[in-house]
Order: C-alpha cells, then sequence, then structure tokens
C-alpha cells in the first residue's frame, strides 16, 4: 500500500507571492473600501493644496507646460499680482495685454521693461500677459486680478480689427477656459454687455477651472513630479511664412480684415467697460496701436478704413481718458519686416516699438493724468 508522501511546506516568499495574486485576481471588499478611500483623501488633498494663493508661490511655476506656454505664464502673473500676501508696491507696475499682434510688436517683456525704465528713469515692474487670440473678456479677467491690489499703467492693443469681429467665436473662447481662474468682471460683461450665460459657478476652485487643469495636467505633473519648474522664454515665437504660402496667408489675413463690422456698438461696449473699471480702480490705461504692413492697405478702401480706426481709437481714448499711443505717421512699416504681412518680426522694428511705448509711458507720468 502507498502512502502519499506530505507536501513540503511553501517558502515565505512563494506564500506572500501567492497571497498577492489572490488579492490581485480576486473581488474584495476591503479592498475596494480601502481604495475608495484612498481616493476621497486624495481628492481632497488636491482640492485643498491647489489655490490660487498656492498658485501665487513658487507651485505657479508649474502651471507653464513649456517655455511657450503664454496662457499658463499669464495665469501666473494674475494669481502673484492679486495675492492678499502680496504687499502693495511703490515701483510702478506696467500691464501689457493683448493679443500675438501686440506680443509681436514689443517681443520681449525684459527689453520692454529695460525701455521704459530708459525713458523714465525709475524702476519699473513689466509684466507682459499677451495671449495668442486673446478677447476682451481675456483682457477683462487679467485687468480685474492684475489691478485688484497693485494699481499700475495697462496697456490694450488697438488692433485694426478692435471693433470688428463675431460673438459667437468669443464666447466658444470663453467657454474653452484657457485662463486658470474666473473673474467677476469679464463674467459680468458676458450677462450684462453681451447677453450670455455665464459659466456656471460652484465655488470649487478646481471645478470652476477645469477645463484648464485637466488640459495641463498631465504635463504640470510630470514637472511637479521631477521638481523641474519652467519660466517663460521670450513673448515672441512667429517665424518667417515659407514664401510659397505667403500667397494664401495674405488671402486669408485680407479676408479677415474686410468681414465687415458685425458688433462694433459691443466690443466697443466692452472695451468701455473695462477701461472705466481700471481707472476706477486707480490705474492709468493706454490704448497701444500695433503697427501694421503697407500691403495690407494698398487698396484704398482698406486704408480709408484703416484710417477711420485710428480716428476712432484716438476719439475713444480721449473720452474714456486713455493715453492713446502710436507709432510715428500712420503706423504703416514695410511689408518685409513682417513675418506673415502681419506679424512684426524684424528686431530692429520691434525694438522702435518698444521705445514707442516707453516714451508714451514716460509722457504719461510727466502729465500726471490720462491724456
Amino acid at each position: 500500500m502507498n502512502v502519499a508522501k506530505p507536501s513540503a511546506a511553501r517558502s515565505p516568499l512563494r506564500a506572500a507571492l501567492a497571497a498577492f495574486w489572490t488579492g490581485f485576481t480576486q473581488p474584495s471588499l476591503f479592498a475596494l473600501l480601502g481604495m475608495a478611500i484612498m481616493f476621497v483623501m486624495t481628492a481632497i488633498v488636491i482640492v485643498i493644496s491647489f489655490t490660487p494663493e498656492r498658485f501665487a508661490g513658487p507651485l505657479g511655476a508649474y502651471l507653464l507646460t513649456s517655455s511657450e506656454d503664454v496662457e499658463g505664464a499669464a495665469t501666473r502673473h494674475a494669481f502673484e499680482l492679486a495675492s492678499p500676501r502680496r504687499a502693495v508696491s511703490a515701483t510702478p507696475h506696467l500691464y501689457v495685454l493683448g493679443d500675438s499682434l501686440i506680443a509681436q510688436s514689443l517681443a520681449n517683456e525684459a527689453k520692454l521693461n529695460a525701455a521704459v525704465e530708459a525713458q523714465t528713469g525709475q524702476t519699473w515692474a513689466t509684466y507682459v500677459m499677451t495671449m495668442g487670440s486673446q478677447i476682451p473678456l481675456d483682457e477683462a479677467a487679467l485687468v480685474d486680478y492684475a489691478t485688484s491690489r497693485q494699481p499700475g499703467t495697462v496697456v490694450l492693443p488697438m488692433n485694426f480689427g478692435r471693433f470688428d469681429g463675431d460673438i459667437k467665436p468669443m464666447m466658444r473662447f470663453y467657454r474653452m477656459g484657457r485662463l486658470g481662474f474666473r473673474s467677476d468682471l469679464a463674467d459680468y460683461q458676458v450677462k450684462e454687455i453681451l447677453k450670455e450665460r455665464p459659466r456656471r459657478r460652484t465655488g470649487i476652485f478646481l471645478f470652476d477651472n477645469r477645463f484648464f487643469y485637466l488640459r495641463n495636467a498631465r504635463m504640470m505633473g510630470l514637472r511637479l513630479l521631477l521638481r523641474n519648474p519652467i519660466e517663460q522664454r521670450v513673448d515672441n515665437f512667429r517665424e518667417p511664412v515659407a514664401s510659397e504660402k505667403l500667397p494664401a496667408n495674405r488671402l486669408k489675413i485680407m479676408a479677415g480684415l474686410q468681414r465687415g463690422y458685425l458688433h462694433p456698438e459691443l466690443l466697443t461696449e466692452l472695451l468701455t467697460h473695462t477701461t472705466k473699471t481700471i481707472r476706477a480702480r486707480g490705474s492709468r490705461v493706454i490704448f497701444f496701436q500695433p503697427p501694421i504692413s503697407k500691403f495690407l492697405l494698398e487698396n484704398p478702401v482698406d486704408y480709408e478704413r484703416f484710417r477711420i480706426h485710428l480716428a476712432k481709437s484716438e476719439q475713444l481714448a480721449k473720452r474714456l481718458g486713455a493715453y492713446y499711443c502710436k507709432p510715428p505717421g500712420d503706423a504703416t512699416l514695410p511689408t518685409n519686416l513682417f513675418a506673415d504681412s502681419y506679424h512684426l518680426i524684424d528686431p530692429a522694428g520691434q525694438e522702435a516699438m518698444r521705445r514707442v511705448l516707453a516714451r508714451c509711458v514716460a509722457d504719461m507720468q510727466r502729465k500726471g493724468t490720462a491724456s
């Protein structure tokens, strides 16, 4: 009769691996409950940790997903300036807003700051908060934060087409949540001026701004994990358009400039409301006219429209107590100085534009009041 031999006892390592595999492959109420608790605790930590006040400090460096992330850079500047822990400074501040046209015209934050200091003989703190296709609601949101505690001089662009545009694309940009915060001023303009419904608010910071943070979460999380914050490189990224693509690119630009004024009264009202809010907070406003390529104004009809735009911009500045700043003459420059007949790329031309704006800042300071 054969007697079965007792099986050898499993080693501690094999027993541990077997237990792990059993727990990994078989449902467990305890494991599910533990995972749920950990998830809730992690969510609470994230909601508590990531706030505007935290982003106003060193954590704000992780808002940028790359050195060319202008939306992250603008958001970081806004948090820094609005932080209640930040002492109000006697140093004059310069806030430059607008889209890629004014960004290309001035090109570099540090060089602009140096130009202003050279003209005024003072130390300045300059913040370039431009974004590609920045809409008036973005401007309102950024100045809402920037001037909430720290008065300064706000530069708003008067691009050709400032009063030309459709509200529908503007609302699409607004609902995308390209900035990492909500603004009472921008939401007011959506509701009271544009007669649209503002994005819903819950009072939970991360949820109310989820589009921005979910869009950037992967890169922000990676940089935070690796302790690899990043600084904005420059405010100038345009490259020359290939010669074979230039004709089509010019036609596209011209089509945009010639589509007609769709809602000039609403766009004028948005600018008026933003300007009045800035001045009511003790800040000054400069309307800056970026240069335009002569090529875009070869048609007499287009040139006449541009002259009307210049006149309207100057009249509106006088009415609102802003300072109207434009390059000498009719603000036109040779086409070869532009990357695509639209965005200034010539270094000498950009330096000239910085001097123009710096002289306007100095002149406004000397007069003591906007003209």
